[in-house]
Formats: structure tokens, sequence, C-alpha cells
């Protein structure tokens, strides 16, 4: 229970300060660290992640530093992609599962490693006079609220789905697709996209649990009840870290721990099965 709560702490604590790239975390963290099999790490790790991102959401909500509409729009179309990469995810072997988290581990960790070396978005502009919003496909009325056109739609919607696809496949928030996907289409800045795909990891994830459950995955809910209680604790604790540490920062150090967890990913089944000697 100790290492259920450590682990748990460690997860959230990556998703605060870096947003949803921190979801990428869990799955190997139940699989190796706790020794569930993948099917149900997948599903464990979808509530929990799933919790811990709502909590994060309403924090942000009350902070109004979330775009609810944007948010829910996205969320929508991720939630009907989420149940099927879930149901997907129950058909596989677990070697397959392992091999496709692993080198979607590496390309969050290139993608973060390519943006923390280029030109960060600027957030220090009003939303209004954004120059990202200016060159965005979807529009925002004067105060801020979306005004839904079919060219944010065409972009959005597919987006949406793909992340939640993505999300229910391999137990992972998406956050790490959510959040370029709103700075390019919506135009709106890094921190507002980081705080509204919270909103989006935690009803697409719920919804890819869902998925899973149905498929017949079932999981012991004091463990999902510890690990998604100690991540809380370890989203706020990053919240606060991450409003101190230049982004750069933290997303340099990230993807550098997700090249660590992808090699672990591929080298321990290896060692295990006696694939190296």
């Amino acid at each position: 229970m100790v290492l259920t709560l450590i682990l748990g702490v460690i997860t959230g604590l990556a998703l605060g300060l870096t947003g949803g790239g921190g979801t990428m975390l869990a799955l190997p963290f139940l699989v190796h660290g706790l020794g569930l099999p993948v099917h149900e790490a997948v599903a464990v790790s979808l509530v929990a992640v799933g919790a811990m991102a709502f909590i994060g959401a309403l924090a942000r909500l009350r902070a109004h530093q979330l775009q609810l509409h944007l948010g829910l729009l996205f969320a929508f179309a991720g939630m009907l992609g989420s149940p099927i990469g879930a149901l997907v995810a129950h058909q596989l072997p677990e070697v397959a599962l392992t091999a496709g988290f692993a080198a979607l581990t590496l390309l969050v960790a290139a993608a973060m490693w390519r943006r923390a070396h280029g030109p960060l978005p600027t957030d220090s502009a009003p939303l209004p006079d954004n120059a990202l919003l200016r060159n965005a496909a979807c529009r925002f009325d004067p105060g801020g609220r979306l005004r839904l056109t079919s060219q944010c739609l065409r972009l959005l919607i597919p987006a949406g789905f793909v992340t939640g696809i993505v999300s229910g496949l391999f137990g992972v928030g998406g956050g790490f697709v959510v959040v370029p996907a709103l700075v390019l289409i919506a135009g709106i800045d890094i921190r507002q996209a980081t705080a509204t795909s919270l909103l989006v990891v935690a009803l697409v994830s719920l919804s890819g649990a869902a998925g899973a459950f149905a498929g017949g995955v079932r999981v012991d809910p004091w463990l999902v009840t510890a690990f998604a209680g100690a991540g809380v604790v370890g989203l706020e604790l990053g919240s606060r870290f991450g409003r101190r540490l230049p982004e750069r920062v933290t997303q340099r150090g990230f993807s550098l721990v997700l090249v660590l967890v992808a090699g672990a990913l591929i080298l321990i089944p290896l060692l295990t099965h006696g694939g190296v000697r």
C-alpha cells in the first residue's frame, strides 16, 4: 500500500508539472511497480488519471483559467473514441500493448524536447489580442467564449476523437495531444491549454474506463482509490512547483524521464523472459 501511495504521488506530481504528459508514468508504475497485468493496469490508470485531472480541472475552473466550452467540445469527441480504444486494448496481447506504449512514450518525449527548444507561445497577451488566436481556426467572442465555426469543428472533432482512442488504448489521459492541439487549432496560450486539457483528460479517461469495464476488465477498488487519492496530493504539489519552475526546464527534464521509462518498458520484459543474458 505504501508503494501504491508513493507511485500515485509521483504520477500526480508529474501531471501537475507538465500537464497531460504526466499521465505517461501511470501505466509503467502500475505494471512494473505494482505488478498488475497490463489490461488491468490500463483500466486503473484511466480511473486514477481521470480522477486526478478532474480535481485539477475544478481548481482551474474556479481560477478562470479554463476554456470550458472548448474543453467540453474536445472532450465530447474524445469520449466517443476512448471506449473504442479501451475495447481494442482488451483484445490485444500484452506484449503488443507494451511495445506500442513504449513507442508512444518515445514520441511524446521527442515532442516535448522539441517544444522545449523552440519558441514558446506567449501567455502575456490578453485573449482577444493574442497573435495565435488571430491565426487560429476557432474564434471567440469579446468575452472569451468559443464561437463555433465549420473550420474549427473540422479540426477539433477529429483531434479529439484520435486523442480518445489513444487514451483508451494505453490508459493515458492524452493531454500530450490535447495541449498542442488546443494551442494550434484554438489559438489559446499554453497555460490556458494546459488548464483546459485537464478537463478533457478527466472526461476522456473516465469514458475509456467505462469502455474497459464494459469489456470485462475488473480492478481492485481499494488500489484505485489509494493510487488516485495519492495522485491528487501530488497534483496539487506539482501545480504549485510548476508555477515557480521555467516551463522549458520541466519539459526537458520530463522528456528525459520518458526516455528512461520507454527503455525500461523495452528491457524489463526481455530480462524477465530471458531474452537478454
